[in-house]
């Protein structure tokens, strides 16, 4: 019974630092909501 508690004690972790990092990572990167925004002509597109 330890062991299931461990798993679903880890998986709760991963979850949520994974979330967390995955906020980070869209928070960083200022990306315009779509191409008619006007400041679309500073954000380089590939």
């Amino acid at each position: 019974m330890v062991g299931l508690w461990l798993v679903l004690f880890v998986y709760a972790a991963m979850t949520i630092a994974t979330a967390y990092v995955l906020r980070r990572l869209a928070r960083g990167t200022p990306v315009p909501l779509a191409p008619q925004e006007e400041d679309v002509t500073e954000y380089p597109v590939v």
